[in-house]
């Protein structure tokens, strides 16, 4: 990403899969919001739960290349 240009990630997972939100919030990442997956979404398939976004910042470099 950072090679991209990118300074900034956005990681989701479902609201009840609380070991992903363990390992993202260990990452560093900031919780932004729940949201539900729009029904004109490629990946929505019938009834979905919302999903939590967090944002996880590359300006520190602390996660990336093995750091």
């Amino acid at each position: 990403a950072k090679a991209h240009g990118m300074n900034k990630l956005f990681i989701t997972c479902k609201e009840s899969n609380s070991a992903s939100k363990k390992i993202i919030e260990k990452l560093g990442a900031i919780y932004e919001e729940s949201v539900k997956i729009p029904k004109n979404c490629p990946f929505y398939s019938g009834e979905m739960e919302s999903c939590c976004v967090y944002s996880l910042s590359l300006a520190t470099g602390k996660y990336c290349q093995g750091n």
